[in-house]
């Protein structure tokens, strides 16, 4: 397994637009596509150590969201109170080309599955009532990207659609203390159908669905005075896709907005985007199957995709650190009472570099347990032993004199210092710069 905090390269376009909320990058075959103001910029990942722009394309308004499928791009266009989905040609990454665009009332969120795009907009619809608008699931045939045309629509009350086979679950937040997902049957595109869902009560923001086997994952985020509550809701969807059965919430600390993405067993959730200023955020790695911990990292993100082996942790409008989708360590298993994992951390080393004199390590305990906290070289091999003792849960910093078990002050290079405790295995890198 490989360190999860370890990171190939970075992207940065450039200041970040202001935009709210934040639109999603996309990915594919070695290639992530950043909205960037009024255009798309194509960026060069085949190299992860080295991702760099190769190319761009203007839009006629602010993206709102970007999938990428194959050699297309698809972006949700934002143009003052309307908007359209269009289809973008990436086969040569250097020149992208518009191929196609139908209108829509206004921009929204997006997913895409085989043929389809299918994608929720907000505003007045040919068939509104009176004038009025409302908020829908578009269903558009895209096998023509020359020509992409709207098959059917249903009025629904989320904002970011996930496809599972003939199903789409569109979750969000119909009013402030309420947190739902719905169960769209798109099996007659052209008469799509809502057919059930799930309320998550007492929850500010529900956000985008990621999906593991029978299971599906909705990040969750709420403010309460003076502190902000943020998590993962796991949710049964086998055997009633259209009445999914909450499961429970594993809590992330810090809060915020985010978004959780799955490769293989990995579940990948980003938690660092906080409109109100107060969370603390990070990427915090579970596995799948069991909600066990197996790592953390403390790089601020707003979002996870994952495509191609590679982690992409999107951290504003245009910019983006890229991570192996596979982690160190081994997970834990789901408190049996509760249904809820307890989260433990590993912080960062201070300083990191460290020339001669102390490191001090910080970490986080979840519950009452023995913690193990440990130093050892690249290969493996223990040098010293800082921590064997059974700890209280809380907040907790040691220090490192740069010296092994045998007080000999060790050489310069890199080492490794891992946690071992109640709900975390993780371990980081830290350099030594002894003179």
């Amino acid at each position: 397994m490989v360190d999860p905090l370890f990171i190939f390269g970075s992207f940065s376009q450039g200041p970040p637009p202001n935009v709210f909320p934040m639109p999603l990058i996309g990915a594919t075959g070695g290639l992530a596509c950043v909205p960037y103001y009024s255009s798309l910029v194509v960026v060069d990942t085949s190299n992860p150590l080295y991702p760099h722009a190769v190319g761009s394309v203007l839009l006629p308004g602010t993206a709102a969201d970007v999938v990428c499928s194959g050699t297309t791009a698809f972006v949700m266009s934002k143009e003052s109170l309307s908007g359209g989905l269009l289809s973008i040609d990436l086969t040569t990454p250097s020149n992208p080309q518009v191929l196609g665009r139908v209108d829509l009332p206004s921009s929204g969120q997006l997913a895409v599955s085989g043929t389809k795009a299918f994608v929720v907009a907000y505003g007045h619809f040919p068939d509104d009532p009176g004038g009025n608008s409302s908020r829908r699931l578009v269903v558009i045939d895209i096998s023509d990207p020359y020509n992409p045309s709207i098959l059917g629509t249903v009025i629904v009350t989320g904002r970011f659609p996930e496809v599972s086979g003939t199903l789409v679950y569109i979750s969000g937040n119909p009013s402030q203390f309420l947190g739902r997902v719905e169960v769209v049957d798109v099996s007659n595109p052209a008469l799509p159908v809502v057919i059930g869902g799930l309320d998550i009560p007492d929850w500010e923001y529900v956000g985008r669905m990621a999906f593991f086997g029978n299971y599906g994952f909705v990040p969750v985020w709420k403010q309460n005075p003076g502190a902000d509550h943020s998590g993962v809701a796991k949710l049964e969807l086998v055997p009633s896709p259209q009445a999914p059965r909450l499961l429970g919430i594993t809590f992330t600390p810090g809060g915020g907005l985010g978004a959780v993405g799955v490769s293989g067993t990995t579940l990948f959730a980003a938690v660092g985007f906080d409109p109100y200023g107060v969370g603390r955020g990070g990427i915090y790695v579970f596995d799948a199957a069991t909600m066990g911990t197996i790592g953390a990292s403390d790089i601020l993100a707003q979002n996870v995709i994952i495509s191609g082996g590679l982690v992409y942790a999107e951290q504003s409008q245009s910019s983006f650190v890229i991570l192996p989708d596979h982690c160190y360590g081994a997970p834990t298993s789901v408190d049996p009472d509760t249904g809820i994992q307890g989260f433990g951390r590993l912080g960062a080393a201070i300083p990191n570099p460290s020339r001669a004199g102390a490191t001090f390590i910080q970490f986080t305990v979840s519950r009452l347990g023995i913690v193990k906290l440990r130093i050892v070289d690249v290969s493996g091999r223990e040098v010293r032993m800082l921590v064997n003792d059974p700890m209280e849960p809380g907040e907790r910093r040691v220090e490192w004199d740069g010296r092994d078990s045998r007080g000999e002050r060790v050489p310069a290079g890199i080492y490794l210092y891992e946690l071992d405790a109640p709900g975390i295995k993780a371990a980081r890198k830290l350099v030594r710069l002894n003179r």
